[in-house]
């Protein structure tokens, strides 16, 4: 009778804290209403920008995760950093199969293995690009780049590797070439572990001097493990270990592998604005001109390879790899079902308004506004209540910090539905020197008149709508929400509109009081900025993926151009001059 009433009690007390947590996070949302919010100051310094979403060592030990992450550049990369990057193709050097504790299943052969190694390798090139397209550089389209590379009989990895960097990048009008390689890509499954591994490999060319850039190389291990010590729970055990086994913990490997890469990537010197630059033209290879004296008496960059990036091939066997096929998932890899809802404790919704101009104004080229951070007003909220003491100051930078995450996310996947995306530290340096400085010039000017500013077809507005950690003991969570808006800036209207939650969550039952305690404390160490990373990057991926791919233009002639990235100066904006709206 003792051992019933201590358990009864342990659960009233467990109930007790549970509605303590729920009542916390009911009596914030008034304390927060009521704070004032005020304009949000604009370009600050960001927080962790070149750390947020890279594992340290504890995120290591608790995932866990024996991956690693290894980029070089050469010693000159600070003084050549190039400004405009093509991402070509990626080659699987795997089995192009799935692969399930390094058996093939279910043999693919023929045009089916092609069509999948095709789609293993553009998955990681886009993740790739779009994190390359989030920081300064200029990135060309994976579609653009396809076409040209079609056009001039580029279709399979020897012609690639066969063609000079120089001649690539003549007629892509690129400074810089990334090339790249998967070479593990599969799943293991052994009862108490499970879950994902994907290694590549990328290399950075200089399309000038041909001279390599820079080398690295990613893996990363997205696991389940779970300790049992009797027959009942190894069973429970083994069956909950399959739900790593699903296609939303796979892309999280890969876009993790992919972003811990482009985060090692130095960043471009901040100068003036580039130089207009217009849509490649169409050049048959024969007629591709040759460099130039001047490019070849450019010194070469001395250095020594501390390691190669692409080891054998583990199947040379198999054909050349083929190119432009189709890819397989591509409008559904990673979006969450219904059994991954479930399985993740994700009460997400997602609403979508598009315009019937949208089929006639459908933009190429995009700017992503900075966001505005209406949710937390700066502060780290747990629970819906403000968890840290921070300065005024802070609370500026760090309302800056939680909107600038979510529009480089934003940018990321955008730019991997191929859009041309401006760099969104461009945009930032034009704004500041057509005045801006808080979150009401965003409302006050005209979207037509910003767009030509920018010398884009459209622009892209974002409001954080949510931003909290959830804790109750046995249950820890990372919501995050956002509301994005893309509007024409031909007419100002607004094409599509697309509003939506992410709850990334993990639920540890447990029922006496030592158990209680261990599990507390594990649900605690959830709430850690790779977490919150994954939260963030699955909205964005979310809301991205119900945008529509546009359609890119065709190869322009020397003298056409897309709309320049860098327009005359243009007097400052009028203070009264209101926002056009629908």
């Amino acid at each position: 009778m003792r051992r019933r009433h201590s358990a009864a009690a342990d659960l009233e007390t467990l109930w007790l804290y549970l509605c303590l947590g729920f009542g916390l996070c009911v009596l914030a949302v008034p304390l927060l209403a009521a704070e004032e919010a005020g304009d949000q100051r604009l370009f600050l310094p960001e927080k962790g920008a070149d750390s947020h979403g890279r594992k340290r060592w504890y995120d290591y030990v608790m995932d866990p995760d024996p991956g690693s992450c290894t980029v070089w550049t050469s010693p000159d990369f600070a003084e050549r950093a190039p400004r405009r990057i093509a991402v070509l193709p990626f080659i699987d050097e795997g089995a192009g199969n799935y692969v399930l504790n390094e058996i093939q299943w279910p043999g693919r052969k023929g045009e089916a293995l092609d069509v999948w190694r095709w789609t293993h390798s553009q998955r990681l090139r886009r993740m790739v690009h779009g994190y390359l397209a989030a920081r300064e550089f200029d990135l060309i389209p994976v579609a653009l780049v396809d076409s040209m590379l079609a056009a001039h009989k580029i279709s399979s990895d020897r012609v690639l590797k066969s063609t000079e960097p120089q001649i690539l990048g003549r007629f892509l009008d690129a400074d810089a070439l990334v090339y790249g390689s998967v070479s593990v890509y599969r799943s293991y499954y052994l009862l108490l572990a499970a879950g994902w591994r994907v290694k590549l490999a990328i290399r950075m060319f200089s399309a000038i001097t041909g001279r390599e850039m820079l080398t690295g190389t990613a893996t990363r291990n997205i696991l389940g493990l779970r300790i049992a010590t009797n027959p009942v729970d190894l069973a429970i055990a083994s069956i909950g270990n399959l739900v790593h086994l699903r296609d939303v913990t796979l892309r999280r490997g890969e876009d993790e592998a992919c972003r811990e890469l482009v985060l090692r990537v130095p960043h471009p010197p901040r100068t003036a604005r580039a130089e207009p630059r217009g849509i490649p033209r169409a050049l048959p290879v024969a007629t591709a001109p040759a460099l130039s004296p001047e490019e070849r008496a450019l010194p070469p960059a001395a250095f020594t390879l501390p390691f190669r990036p692409r080891p054998p091939a583990p199947h040379q066997n198999l054909p050349p790899e083929r190119f432009f096929l189709p890819e397989q998932e591509e409008s559904t890899h990673g979006k969450k079902n219904a059994l991954d809802y479930l399985i993740d404790l994700d009460p997400s919704r997602f609403e979508t308004v598009a315009s019937p101009s949208l089929a006639t104004e459908r933009p190429f080229q995009l700017s992503v506004l900075p966001f505005v951070d209406n949710a937390t007003r700066g502060h780290f909220l747990l629970d819906g209540v403000p968890a840290t003491p921070r300065s005024r100051e802070e609370r500026e930078r760090w309302r800056w910090t939680t909107a600038n995450r979510l529009r480089r996310g934003m940018a990321a996947y955008l730019a991997q539905r191929d859009f041309w995306l401006q760099s969104p530290a461009l945009t930032d340096k034009i704004l500041q020197e057509m005045g801006w400085r808080t979150s009401a010039d965003l409302s006050r000017e005209k979207a037509e008149r910003v767009a030509d500013w920018l010398g884009v077809d459209a622009l892209v507005y974002g409001e954080v709508q949510d931003s909290v950690a959830i804790y109750a003991f046995l249950y820890a969570a990372w919501r995050v929400g956002l509301r994005l808006r893309i509007r024409s800036g031909r007419t100002g209207r607004s094409l599509i509109e697309v509003s939506g939650q992410r709850q990334d969550a993990t639920l540890l039952p447990a029922f006496f009081p030592l158990d209680i305690a261990i599990s507390s404390v594990m649900a605690a160490g959830f709430l850690r900025d790779i977490t919150l990373k994954r939260a963030e990057d699955e909205l964005c991926r979310e809301i991205a993926l119900r945008i529509p791919i546009p359609t890119p233009p065709p190869f322009a002639s020397t003298t056409e151009s897309v709309r320049t990235a860098s327009p005359p100066p243009l007097p400052a904006p009028a203070q009264n001059d209101p926002a056009k709206t629908d």
